[in-house]
């Protein structure tokens, strides 16, 4: 089955989850088919988020999604936190299944027995609330660090990961 990829809303993370997904699927002997959209033009996710006057995403990504669907495409997934917040929208646009990347990621939490966990995220990300709705279906609290607090916390870790 030919999974699509609605991508370029992070031009970077779109290429390291198709690595990641290239990779697991080469180590257990699985040929992947892959059809990718990268469209870095979509309107900004979290400037809509924070103010809903701005250009609207969602028609951008429901396009993507039809285009995929063009393409052949069974199965959907969309490697971007923020843009998720438009994941209803897009999934009542086509009859592709689609998976949420935050939903099943605290899924995952959940089988792992977390009890609590801390979000880095987009200020779209966190204002959305997207994660804080599954975390509570889930019973895992939810900590964020203000936006200081954040951006210490990514310098600490850029710090480790560039020496």
């Amino acid at each position: 089955m030919r999974a699509g990829v609605i991508g370029g809303l992070g031009p970077l993370a779109t290429a390291k989850f198709m690595e990641m997904i290239s990779r697991r699927c080469k180590a257990a002997g699985i040929a992947v088919d892959l059809a990718v959209i990268n469209d870095p033009k979509t309107p900004d996710r979290t400037s809509y988020i924070l103010d809903p006057s701005k250009p609207d995403p969602a028609p951008s990504l429901i396009a993507m999604a039809e285009k995929l669907n063009g393409f052949g495409c069974g199965l959907l997934v969309m490697p971007c936190n923020t843009a998720s917040y438009f994941y209803k929208k897009i999934a009542a646009a086509t009859n592709i299944p689609f998976i949420n990347i935050v939903e099943e990621t605290v899924k995952y939490l959940a089988r792992c027995g977390i009890k609590k966990v801390g979000l880095l995220a987009t200020e779209g990300t966190i204002r959305s609330g997207i994660y804080k709705k599954f975390l509570d279906e889930y019973g895992i609290e939810l900590e964020v660090p203000d936006e200081e607090g954040q951006k210490a916390l990514v310098r600490e870790v850029m710090q480790k990961l560039l020496g």
